[in-house]
């Protein structure tokens, strides 16, 4: 009896000694970092060899295709934000080449992500009086690797494809507002397109 009676005691002192607010740190949740991106000026892209211009944000980088001389493709470095537009220029010959690369287009934008998009929202933009027309694609879902992509062409004999690529594990949803910030700045690039003549 006195054993038991010993024994139940040390077990009481020992919940109440550990119910003590003592204010040891816990382990916080997981929370990712905040991320303020400042409103950019932005650049004019002009070069000799290629047939357009535009204006992108200055906290982009162009880098020069450097693999292939007169190449028609470069990339613009949103590396600070782990994001990459890669673009592809290419010069058309035909109506019928403009209906083969608006299909490839449209097969890279609505079925290469298939998997992991939640939905592909199109977005057209024309002007007619500058023959510019863009369709930009925002693809949905939060694990999804090319969130933002857009074709561009005049229909007569320029074609230009975009595609914004994640360049770390994809996580959208932790990185929504560079997502935002990038996305107003394409529709940027599509608002200031103009073919040179």
């Amino acid at each position: 009896m006195k054993k038991t009676l010993l024994i139940s005691l040390s077990i009481i002192l020992i919940v109440f000694s550990g119910c003590q607010n003592d204010n040891r740190p816990f382990p916080k949740p997981k929370a990712y970092v905040r991320i303020t991106i400042p409103q950019p000026q932005y650049i004019t892209f002009d070069t000799s060899t290629l047939p357009f211009t535009f204006e992108y944000p200055d906290y982009g980088v162009v880098e020069p295709n450097t693999f292939e001389e007169n190449s028609n493709w470069f990339n613009i470095d949103f590396g600070k934000y782990g994001y990459v537009l890669y673009l592809t220029y290419v010069p058309m010959r035909s109506a019928a080449s403009l209906d083969t690369l608006i299909n490839e287009s449209d097969k890279m934008a609505y079925y290469s992500q298939q998997k992991r998009s939640s939905g592909v929202a199109a977005k057209d933009y024309i002007n007619d009086s500058l023959k510019i027309y863009a369709t930009i694609y925002n693809i949905k879902g939060s694990r999804v690797a090319t969130p933002y992509q857009f074709i561009i062409t005049d229909k007569e004999k320029n074609f230009l494809r975009a595609s914004l690529n994640n360049i770390q594990q994809p996580n959208n949803d932790s990185l929504a507002p560079v997502l935002n910030r990038i996305s107003k700045d394409l529709e940027h690039i599509v608002s200031t397109w103009r073919w040179k003549r």
